[in-house]
């Protein structure tokens, strides 16, 4: 999918504000990081809004932590859309996905569950953290598994206590993790762990909250496999397989990738601790460089598509934005196959179920090798072959 590319660098003047950039050394290794322009278009993760197109990434030349190199005005604000009671409300947890062996649509949230019940006893001494919990949702999943545990769910969002369980086994944290004191036999990190700032810190506390013989479960976008979440601009880190893996050794923690069918773009690890005096070196990994040149191609590809009265794309997240911020006006609506989405609009556009669409109406396709089966099934269901491909 990806071509080799010679990196753009920006050297940023540092001395002039320096007190405004906080993120310009490695959390990790303390060395100076290496500046990547990516002028492409950038968003925000909360209702995929714009946010620019002239942002930086930061390359760690030791452990290869990308870090998202912001000013304190910029930090300020990312903390904010956290901690509102509109993101509290932005009912995140309620994406879903069709999985061919269950043969209809499920949470994300149940997958994971599925993922991790082989992981754990059904006890009353068995605990659980999730860091990042949101509304609860995994945890309710885990429950179903596991009734007898304790289940316990940190956000720094005080607004979605009253959306968390209320029965007796779970407990919802937001006054910060120094102030749990439990060890835990599961410590999950769904889909948070690059929107935490202090990613040392947490650090620290997961060493000192995770028992012995406990586990680390750890999901995020695979950037490699996704490159279009290089554009969320709104979180602090990015990760590939390889610098997830770098990162994990450094902190005494082994790594363990889980292969799955279900998130084909994601990074899935159930990590434990080990003897980070046996940690090997860290893996280069140079991924960034060919992504940024890949977003490149796919955006010349979009310009050059011609004005057609009905064109749609299909998805609602960072990809389906990416391709609406380059078409513009050219883009007419989105199509989702989650009926909840149909509902309401995107970027300010419709949303549209694929049984709706007309066969003359053209949608595009993202996703490169995912295509394939899309068109297949989306031809089987609903009828449809019109298509423009981005590889």
């Amino acid at each position: 999918m990806m071509t080799s590319f010679s990196s753009s660098k920006v050297n940023i003047d540092f001395e002039t504000d320096s007190k405004d950039f906080l993120n310009k050394e490695c959390p990790f290794c303390e060395v100076s990081l290496e500046l990547i322009k990516v002028e492409l278009p950038l968003f925000q993760h909360f209702g995929f809004i714009d946010l620019g197109e002239n942002g930086v990434i930061g390359r760690c030349p030791r452990c290869q932590l990308l870090v998202n190199i912001l000013d304190f005005s910029q930090q300020k604000k990312i903390d904010a859309i956290y901690e509102s009671s509109d993101y509290a409300q932005g009912q995140i947890t309620n994406q879903t996905y069709f999985v061919k062996d269950i043969n209809k649509r499920v949470t994300r949230s149940y997958l994971q569950a599925e993922i991790l019940k082989g992981y754990l006893s059904n006890t009353n001494t068995t605990k659980i953290l999730d860091i990042g919990c949101f509304d609860g949702e995994l945890l309710r999943e885990l429950s179903d598994r596991v009734p007898e545990a304790q289940f316990h769910g940190f956000d720094v969002n005080e607004y979605l206590k009253p959306l968390f369980p209320e029965q007796k086994n779970f407990t919802f944290w937001s006054s910060g993790l120094e102030n749990i004191k439990e060890k835990f036999d599961l410590i999950c990190l769904s889909c948070s762990m690059m929107y935490i700032k202090d990613m040392h810190g947490l650090f620290k506390h997961i060493q000192r909250l995770i028992k012995p013989e406990g586990k680390l479960f750890i999901q995020m976008p695979d950037m490699s496999m996704n490159p279009y979440s290089l554009l969320l601009a709104d979180q602090y880190f990015y990760f590939t397989p390889c610098i997830l893996k770098n990162i994990l050794s450094q902190n005494g923690f082994d790594c363990t990738f889980i292969e799955n069918d279900c998130f084909p773009r994601d990074v899935v690890v159930i990590s434990k601790l080990t003897d980070r005096h046996r940690a090997s070196p860290p893996k280069e990994d140079l991924n960034i460089y060919q992504i940024i040149q890949y977003l490149r191609e796919q955006k010349e590809k979009l310009e050059a598509i011609s004005d057609e009265s009905n064109i749609g794309v299909l998805g609602t997240t960072v990809t389906a934005a990416f391709v609406d911020g380059i078409l513009g006006d050219k883009n007419l609506f989105f199509v989702d196959e989650n009926v909840n989405r149909t509902e309401s609009s995107f970027r300010g556009k419709k949303v549209v179920h694929p049984k709706s669409m007309d066969r003359s109406e053209k949608l595009i396709l993202p996703y490169g090798p995912s295509n394939k089966s899309i068109k297949e099934r989306f031809l089987s269901e609903f009828n449809l072959n019109n298509f423009e491909e981005l590889r």
